[in-house]
């Protein structure tokens, strides 16, 4: 993500907020001692780079996951540190210091689906709370709850950087609770937390608020109809306005959905509605799509789209897939478990049993069969069973003219997309999706040549021939506009002669447009040498810059106003590419 800091253009405030907290994903179990070397258990490590995934496995590392997961990556997308609620481990998978015991002593972490959850510390850079929940078994009629909930204190800036737990296992609640379901959204502030915490067998929620002070009980509220049986997942809708949860836990009885209307300023739920599932297996996942429009419920071998714009929304239920029966290995069932909204804007879905897959949604925004549920969309390299990363929306910004907006942040809009080729057929045809964040109201696609745009916010656009374009899209709002460049290879596909494109570098510039100072932003380490070019209008190269670091400031006041192109070079080989106009 970008770093939430400010910098001054003509004393006016321009507010960079952060975006890549969860753009690692790691999941698996069994590495380490547990299990023989360069055999198919360990941790599965996803990176979600621009337009793309990168997979890798870590077979060296003991931590195990059960169905509690929670990552926490630093503003650029790199890793920090991970938990199964039970332990923390530090980015290079070893046991970061004072970061074990945390929760019942179970090496796999809590059976509990979003039992440990990471955030930021809202004003104190450097630390973050892990929230962790306790489970205890009550009675034969309560089978899964929670018991208490825990914070735990981490400063990533101890230890030689690789972080130290200060403050552990730190009481919030304690009371019969419902199974896991941990889930944080935005205050409309725009910089705390609001997180939900359900008593089992009632209709009372916690509310809890994470500020600069800390975390704290803030209020209690009755809503709604009593619950029914627990386990199951819970989500906002990445605008903050639905706030859903799922619980079955008994394969006799059916499954609940309960949905709410969620007010970011207060942190009161109104409005439930109430919907019953058929017998589906145990427990049920849900997550939103990323307009927040269509809400997608599995339940172990089927999958459900919900559309939140209808006058009655549990009426909207349509089923959207199917499991296709598939058994990895002639053992373990490949169906639908736990469900999570991606950086990519695709919704990736865990299976109920031991196996090497995971589900994808390729379209949530779309209704209905359109959103293109893809069953074993992704191979894994070790095996993992139900659990998936409990990430909140880290792309969430102030609610603007609410009565809570006081502390001056702006929805400076931030551009980013995604490109699919959905016709193999028409290999110039490529599908465009926009990724952006903090409510821009505008859109324009520049396609890379001969004036080719679109002011759409997800276009498909025909390319005139293969080749290699840069396509790049700005998006802007009452409070700024930012763009973003890809480099885009069309209709060469692997194994022609064409040379195989760079890596992106997903390089932010501003002010766009700029006086006499360009700033921009690369991720690569501190000590990557960063070299960049300034081309005209005709191609011709006018100034070039060279620094270290993911920082730097190019002075060009001896340039004359027009529209140019930069080009920007990591030591490592990485290319990023944009348009500035010099006012």
């Amino acid at each position: 993500m970008r770093y939430a800091l400010i910098f001054f253009f003509a004393y006016c405030p321009v507010v960079i907020f952060a975006q890549k907290h969860d753009n690692i994903w790691i999941m698996g179990y069994g590495g380490g001692n547990q299990s023989p070397f360069n055999d198919s258990f360990g941790l599965t490590i996803m990176r979600f780079d621009t337009n793309r995934i990168i997979i890798t496995n870590n077979q060296s590392s003991n931590l195990n996951f059960d169905a509690a997961n929670a990552i926490m990556s630093d503003s650029f997308g790199n890793l920090l540190f991970y938990s199964n609620s039970e332990r923390v481990y530090h980015r290079n998978h070893q046991l970061m210091l004072n970061g074990n015991n945390l929760n019942i002593e179970d090496l796999y972490g809590s059976v509990l689906p979003q039992a440990a959850l990471s955030l930021p510390y809202p004003g104190n850079a450097g630390k973050y709370q892990l929230l962790v929940m306790e489970d205890k078994f009550f009675s034969s009629d309560i089978l899964y709850a929670g018991y208490k909930v825990y914070y735990n204190l981490i400063d990533i800036s101890l230890a030689n950087g690789m972080g130290l737990v200060v403050e552990k296992k730190v009481e919030i609640i304690k009371d019969t609770l419902e199974a896991g379901q941990l889930t944080a959204v935005k205050h409309a502030n725009g910089r705390d937390w609001w997180i939900l915490v359900a008593e089992s067998y009632s209709n009372q929620y916690y509310t809890l608020l994470l500020n600069n002070v800390g975390i704290a009980v803030v209020d209690t509220q009755a809503v709604g109809p009593s619950f029914i049986d627990g386990l199951g997942q819970a989500a906002f809708s990445p605008d903050g306005s639905k706030f859903v949860r799922t619980l079955g836990i008994k394969t006799t009885e059916p499954k609940h959905l309960y949905i709410y209307d969620f007010d970011r300023c207060t942190g009161k739920l109104s409005k439930p509605s109430y919907s019953i599932f058929e017998n589906t297996g145990i427990g049920l996942g849900c997550a939103f799509s990323p307009d927040s429009r269509y809400l997608y419920i599995t339940g172990r071998t089927k999958i459900w789209q919900y559309d939140m714009q209808a006058p009655d929304i549990p009426s909207s239920q349509t089923l959207v897939d199917e499991w296709d029966g598939h058994v990895h290995n002639n053992q373990f069932l490949t169906g639908f478990a736990l469900a999570q909204l991606a950086p990519d804007g695709r919704i990736y879905i865990s299976t109920p049993n031991s196996n090497r897959y995971l589900h994808t949604i390729e379209f949530p925004n779309r209704p209905g069969a359109a959103c293109q549920v893809q069953q074993r969309a992704i191979y894994l390299p070790n095996y993992n069973v139900y659990g998936i990363p409990n990430h909140p929306n880290f792309r969430l910004g102030p609610l603007d003219g609410s009565a809570c907006d006081t502390l001056g942040l702006n929805n400076l809009p931030l551009a980013n997309f995604r490109w699919d080729f959905e016709d193999t057929l028409s290999p110039l045809r490529v599908t465009f999706g926009d990724l952006s964040a903090y409510e821009p109201e505008e859109w324009h696609w520049d396609f890379g040549y001969g004036g080719a745009t679109s002011a759409d916010t997800s276009p498909v656009h025909i390319f005139p021939a293969e080749g290699l374009y840069t396509v790049c899209l700005t998006v802007r709002n009452a409070y700024g506009a930012d763009t973003v460049c890809y480099p885009v290879r069309i209709g060469m596909s692997v194994g022609t002669s064409a040379p195989e494109a760079p890596e992106p570098l997903a390089v932010r510039a501003w002010p766009n447009p700029f006086g006499q100072v360009l700033s921009l932003s690369v991720p690569v380490q501190p000590w990557e040498r960063v070299d960049a070019e300034l081309f005209d209008a005709l191609g011709r190269p006018v100034a070039r810059h060279a620094w270290r670091g993911d920082f730097g400031q190019w002075r060009l006041d001896g340039l004359p106003p027009g529209v140019y192109v930069y080009r920007v070079r990591s030591e490592r080989g990485g290319v990023g590419v944009g348009r500035v106009v010099k006012e």
